[in-house]
């Protein structure tokens, strides 16, 4: 990671920001629904990790198997509009 100072920060953001609106559609669309699946993640390992349960993981096996098992259970049980 670079440490750049401000100007060259807005110019290296300008320039990505550039690129990335030049991509074609549908690597575009595929970027950005795979940007909101880490936003989604990360945010309900965040709430995991602050919801001051008894939730704890033995293993990094034991912990796959939650989160698949809620990621099944958000997929396929939980309902927003009910």
């Amino acid at each position: 990671m670079d440490a750049l100072l401000p100007a060259a920060m807005a110019r290296r953001a300008e320039d990505l920001g550039v690129v990335k609106a030049s991509l074609p559609l549908d690597r575009l669309i595929a970027l950005s629904v795979l940007a909101g699946s880490f936003i989604g993640f990360g945010a309900m390992f965040a709430t995991v990790a602050t919801a001051d349960t008894d939730l704890s993981f033995a293993s990094l096996n034991e912990a796959r198997a939650w989160a698949a098992e809620f990621v099944r259970w958000y997929n396929v049980d939980h309902r927003h509009s009910g």
